[in-house]
């Protein structure tokens, strides 16, 4: 081989050699770029995502009826809870035809945070004309509220042939840990409507 063919060949493998760097780089900053996608894929999606209340074994009962209450310069407002949802499980066992003993448990999602509670009390039974019963009545309990649990009273409503429930739950006050940055809402709502048009004629009548 004489000194030509040497360069020429020379020349071939430094080109060579300088085509797989590039194709080296060039896989390199795919995979770069691959890998800051899926990351940002990753922080959007914890980003926008709801905390979940699915409840796979069907024991609770899901709603996205929430209203929450808050104070605005002394006055109590009403608003629909943004993408609110609630969890909840009841066990009602009547004393007697007209009494009833209930024990509520629920989380509720408002604002992008899961709140936990329960409550127990007794409750009465409204009957009418039409041999529809209401029940209603006062339950006691705690709500966690991120590092707090506060005393919570829950107004609870039942149709005698509904499953669904109505509650109306008010914050009394802090039992356990720090209120640092204050209550986001003074209460809130969950579930569906139990009290008919006809019950309410005759409530008012």
């Amino acid at each position: 081989m004489n000194e030509d063919e040497e360069e020429a060949e020379a020349a071939s493998a430094e080109a060579a050699w300088e085509l797989k760097e590039i194709e080296m780089r060039k896989h390199h900053i795919y995979l770069v770029c691959l890998i800051v996608i899926v990351i940002a894929a990753i922080v959007i999606f914890a980003f926008f995502r709801q905390p979940s209340l699915n409840d796979d074994n069907g024991s609770r009962t899901l709603t996205d009826s929430i209203t929450v209450l808050k104070s605005v310069s002394g006055h109590i407002i009403e608003e629909n809870a943004k993408k609110g949802k609630a969890a909840y499980s009841y066990e009602m066992k009547e004393a007697s035809r007209t009494e009833a003993e209930v024990s509520l448990e629920f989380d509720v999602r408002i604002d992008r945070k899961i709140y936990s509670g329960t409550a127990n009390g007794s409750v009465l039974a409204n009957e009418f004309s039409t041999g529809k019963k209401l029940w209603e009545g006062p339950l006691e309990g705690t709500l966690r509220m991120d590092d707090a649990v506060y005393e919570i009273l829950v107004g609870f409503s039942k149709q005698d042939q509904m499953q669904e429930i109505r509650c109306s739950v008010t914050i009394m006050g802090l039992l356990e840990g720090t209120d640092k940055k204050g209550l986001p809402f003074t209460g809130f709502t969950f579930g569906e409507s139990v009290v008919t048009q006809d019950m309410l004629d005759e409530m008012l009548s």
